[in-house]
């Protein structure tokens, strides 16, 4: 059975709680926990912070005034208190094992080359740049620098 989303105002600790009832929560599930006291709130943040199961964590105070209504007249109550609690707020999410293409491929380039290519390397035949590339690939990133570089020459005869 999975959860849409996890309320929790418990007096108990709710960091064990959410541990134990986050494997049930689907994604995009909102978790909302209520305490009244902001140490134990802190506790989830920094473990939500730690992880990359939770989006956004958040701890807001909630703090509400209670007026009084009588017949011509509203005014709050002098006796209210400072506080009234404090909520955690976070989006539980899977983290993506997908990364980008352009992502990997810059990965390559920095491991093998230690992350800056010589004056000459990397450009042209011989570089291995067709190696990185399936087939053709790299046939056709060479077509696309001689077009940026006929459009830069363009403008600047144009200038």
């Amino acid at each position: 059975m999975l959860m849409i989303r996890l309320v929790l105002a418990t007096e108990l600790s709710p960091i064990s709680i959410l541990a134990r009832l986050s494997p049930y929560l689907m994604g995009s599930s909102q978790i909302v926990v209520y305490s009244p006291y902001l140490p134990i709130l802190s506790e989830i943040l920094a473990h939500a912070r730690k992880t990359t199961e939770y989006l956004n964590p958040t701890i807001t105070e909630s703090w509400s005034r209670t007026y009084q209504v009588l017949p011509g007249r509203t005014h709050p109550l002098m006796m209210t208190s400072g506080t009234g609690g404090y909520l955690f707020h976070a989006t539980k999410i899977f983290p993506s094992t997908y990364q980008a293409e352009s992502n990997q491929h810059f990965n390559r380039k920095k491991g093998r080359g230690g992350g800056k290519a010589k004056a000459g390397e990397g450009q042209g035949e011989g570089s291995g740049e067709d190696e990185e590339h399936g087939e053709g690939e790299g046939d056709e990133h060479e077509a696309i620098d001689e077009a940026l570089d006929a459009t830069q020459e363009d403008v600047s005869m144009d200038s």
